[in-house]
């Protein structure tokens, strides 16, 4: 019988996979709190820039205590300063619109109450030919009515969003000023622990080793990111080149190598999920590889429980409502993941590409025959129209949505006392006859022009699918015929 003690058992070789669901190692989390080299993913730098002013103070003084060991990867580094312009554009949008949708929700709210007093005087008049009820009711609830009572609340809503937006201190303005309050402190934090940019060869090498070996065969980190619209193979590769770094990195370090990875990139191609009796971890392979290659332990977290750490471990100050900022962003974050793709809103249909195929595929699932409507599919001034039929035919159950293609909010109409856009189109302006709400709505002004060229026979059948939307949105059955539509 041969002496193995100094071969490794089962429980030490499978470590990884066998160990403790927070890291698969016997390393305290403590110990990486107060000694690790500290690896922060792009999207909590990005996060930064969606904080509240007084969130990121703290949030930035809890990094300014682990500062010295912060290091930044070159490619997190590089899709940070590429990302900032996108996510102060998307938090500046979403304030400048919040006056319009909050306006448009009130309306859509008579809409609702309107319907519920119809359904009554209905009733009223099949049941029991109470014409004196009927105008009763006409009386007591009305538009003018309903629009006096919701004053106070639209004025306290329009207020608070009013708040919201004059109290945000970085506007896209800042970045072409060169004013953004923001970078500076990243930089100082960082200082010159930062990784070299690596060359163009070697960059190669390894999109090469993610796209033809370790996605094909779903080995973490990034095999999801196949899936990503319109990307490059370069942009696909990016969790594994920020990996490889990362790796590379700690294989320099001195001992005893411990690595401290904070992200919020929970796919399934960094955790590993569904496993029977298992709580969702990150990959065990991940924690082996890093091992092998590193000689490393690694500890991955999530931000919220990373800055939970430093404020346990380390004395951080971190208040309750910061605390709950940092929750609340990176639960947002977990919701739009699980969406793969960034919805498509009116706003930015001009600018996005839809995936090859897919306008072709949502023309074939509606009866739209003509050859203008067959031409505006392959043409970029129409995407909005584009998106618009993707969109529509998915959420009508016209056909079955692709793997491949975001969810789509775009409406080619709405019921509004006032536009949404100043160049949007009164509803009057359809053909009277083929649009049953021209007093009352108002058009996108690219719908208006395809309405505009289109034939007869596919100007009605677009004019039938706006109303099925529209009826849609206001939650009005659409099996109701009191339209005009042919």
């Amino acid at each position: 019988m041969t002496d193995d003690s100094d071969e490794p058992s089962l429980l030490t070789l499978y470590q990884a996979w066998i160990g403790s669901p927070a890291g698969g190692h016997t390393t305290a989390p403590e110990q990486f709190y107060r000694s690790a080299l500290i690896v922060l993913d792009t999207n909590v730098l990005l996060d930064l820039y969606r904080y509240t002013p007084s969130a990121r103070d703290q949030v930035l003084a809890a990094l300014e205590l682990v500062s010295a060991r912060l290091w930044l990867p070159y490619q997190v580094g590089l899709e940070f300063v590429r990302g900032r312009p996108k996510v102060i554009k998307d938090r500046v949008d979403d304030l400048k619109h919040a006056g319009t949708r909050v306006q448009n929700h009130l309306e859509s709210a008579w809409k609702n109450v309107s319907a519920a007093v119809k359904e009554v005087s209905q009733l009223l008049d099949q049941y029991a030919a109470d014409e004196e009820g009927q105008s009763e009711l006409s009386t007591l609830i009305n538009r003018n009515r309903f629009q006096d009572m919701m004053n106070s609340w639209k004025r306290e809503l329009l207020g608070r969003v009013t708040d919201l937006t004059d109290a945000q201190d970085i506007a896209l303005s800042t970045l072409a000023s060169g004013s953004d309050s923001v970078l500076p402190r990243v930089s100082k934090l960082f200082g010159d622990r930062l990784g070299a940019q690596p060359h163009p060869s070697r960059v190669r090498e390894l999109v090469d080793e993610a796209i033809t070996y370790r996605y094909p065969n779903e080995i973490p980190p990034g095999f999801k990111d196949t899936r990503k619209n319109n990307a490059t193979d370069l942009q696909i590769a990016g969790d594994f080149l920020l990996w490889d770094e990362m790796v590379s990195h700690a294989a320099t370090l001195a001992q005893p190598r411990l690595v401290l990875l904070v992200s919020r990139d929970t796919k399934e191609d960094w955790y590993q999920t569904g496993v029977p009796g298992q709580p969702d971890r990150p990959w065990p392979s991940l924690l082996d590889e890093m091992q092998i290659r590193a000689d490393a332990a690694l500890f991955i977290t999530h931000p919220k429980d990373f800055y939970n750490g430093i404020r346990d471990y380390l004395q951080a100050d971190i208040n309750t409502k910061t605390a709950e900022e940092i929750s609340r962003a990176a639960d947002q974050d977990i919701e739009l993941t699980a969406l793969t793709y960034d919805p498509v809103f009116n706003q930015d249909a001009p600018a996005r590409q839809p995936p090859a195929g897919l306008a072709l595929e949502a023309y074939r699932a509606t009866p739209l025959v003509s050859t203008v409507i067959r031409e505006a599919l392959e043409d970029p001034t129409h995407r909005p129209f584009q998106w618009w039929l993707i969109g529509l035919t998915a959420n009508l159950g016209l056909r079955t949505q692709r793997e491949d293609e975001p969810p789509v909010d775009i409406s080619a109409a709405v019921i509004s006392s006032l536009p949404p856009a100043p160049d949007w189109r009164p509803g009057s302006e359809l053909p009277l006859g083929e649009w049953p709400f021209r007093s009352t709505s108002w058009v996108a002004p690219w719908f208006a022009q395809m309405v505009k060229t289109t034939p007869t026979a596919d100007r009605v059948t677009l004019l039938r699918l706006a109303v099925r939307q529209l009826k849609r949105q206001t939650g009005e059955s659409e099996g109701k015929t009191q339209d005009n539509v042919p």
